[in-house]
């Protein structure tokens, strides 16, 4: 069983009888609020809605939680135009009703952008994310070269680590590297994923030979792509409500 808020893609049916509305909100995040964990993000979200009276949702047992994902979590430190949060509603909303009330309620450094009806029986699953990171001055030669001699490699293999108690594993992630592009000060990066499973951007900026620590606060996740997406004439998007 998932818990409330994980991020799991899986296309199982939904047991529930009360999640019988779902939809996606579009967000972008940044300032001071891309250090926030996802755990953290995940509140400010849920706090926003009740803020906005949206008719959420709740998990049964003894400590019900709102059923709200947050799709593709961030790095903390990267900003993002491409968040995807998925709620379930108790009741039936308009998504152009949902996005207005809850574009008032998100703190400054996070921006509704549209509200799209979901199916509830799949969660849409990412299939590329894109970042850019600012460069501090003209790339180098050297980072000409570590670039070339990356996309030039059939393995990058990196030390992953899993989390406390977990030993740490050794990924080859060349696979999933569909794009690496040196622009005089920006670095664009485009990531498949493949069954949950891609390459970090930190991991990459290391072999790079960029310092994570200080080039994730440049970052930013341009896009993703996502399957199982309603068409767009189905979205709720802020150039319509503005």
């Amino acid at each position: 069983m998932n818990r409330p808020g994980s991020a799991t893609n899986s296309c199982a049916p939904q047991t529930t009888e009360l999640a019988r509305y779902r939809f996606g909100l579009h967000y972008s995040i940044g300032g001071d609020a891309r250090y926030l964990a996802h755990h953290d993000e995940l509140r400010m979200l849920i706090r926003a809605f009740v803020r906005a009276e949206w008719p959420l949702a709740y998990s049964q047992g003894y400590n019900p939680l709102p059923r709200v994902r947050l799709l593709l979590p961030r790095n903390v430190g990267i900003a993002s135009n491409a968040q995807l949060a998925v709620i379930d509603l108790s009741e039936p909303r308009e998504p152009s009703e949902l996005l207005t009330s809850v574009a008032h309620a998100l703190p400054q450094e996070c921006s509704a952008q549209c509200v799209t009806p979901l199916d509830r029986k799949c969660l849409p699953q990412a299939q590329v994310a894109e970042y850019e990171v600012i460069l501090d001055g003209s790339a180098s030669d050297d980072l000409r070269q570590r670039v070339d001699g990356c996309l030039a490699s059939e393995t990058l293999l990196v030390s992953r680590d899993f989390g406390p108690g977990k030993p740490r594993k050794t990924i080859d992630i060349r696979p999933y590297i569909e794009l690496i592009e040196l622009q005089p000060t920006l670095l664009r990066l485009r990531l498949r994923i493949d069954n949950q499973q891609t390459g970090r951007p930190a991991e990459l900026l290391t072999e790079l030979g960029l310092d994570p620590q200080v080039m994730l606060p440049c970052t930013r996740r341009v896009a993703v792509q996502w399957n199982h997406m309603p068409a767009a004439e189905n979205h709720a998007t802020a150039n319509e409500r503005n």
